[in-house]
């Protein structure tokens, strides 16, 4: 997805209603397509203020990939943990697993098993690099999305 077409997909989410309030909208400055700051300094907008918790995945996504100060890329570490926490929990529960035998799987200490990955799925921590690739096989994943 390039710039002109997240600006066109985020005039047709507004379009359809899908959370983006008229006056969300109006608070976003007019934008040439080919203006790389401009582009940017919306994706910051975007995400310092909240707005990506409506768009669709794809644009909240684009969005956290272009924006650049530090409360930005402090959000975006957050979202990607909680994007990766929540493809997990798709995972193991499809496999008719719990979180306390996933952890097992693992090899977790029983009593804290359930604890770590809890907190994979609520983003609070991330997945330890060791691991990722046994989670991966445990759920039967792709790694992509859980990195």
């Amino acid at each position: 997805m390039d710039m002109r077409d997240f600006l066109l997909a985020l005039a047709s989410a507004s379009n359809l209603g899908e959370g983006l309030s008229e006056e969300a909208l109006t608070a976003v400055p007019p934008l040439d397509a080919g203006d790389d700051r401009q582009a940017v300094a919306l994706c910051n907008r975007i995400v310092s203020t909240g707005l990506y918790e409506i768009l669709p995945r794809d644009l909240a996504d684009f969005a956290f990939r272009r924006a650049t100060t530090s409360d930005a890329k402090r959000l975006a570490g957050a979202y990607w943990r909680q994007c990766a926490g929540e493809a997990l929990r798709k995972a193991w529960e499809a496999r008719g697993m719990t979180q306390q035998a996933l952890g097992d799987a693992l090899g977790y200490n029983p009593v804290a098993s359930q604890v770590y990955v809890s907190s994979w799925e609520a983003g609070v921590r991330p997945i330890p690099r060791k691991a990722l690739a046994d989670v991966a096989r445990i759920v039967s994943i792709d790694l992509e999305r859980l990195i």
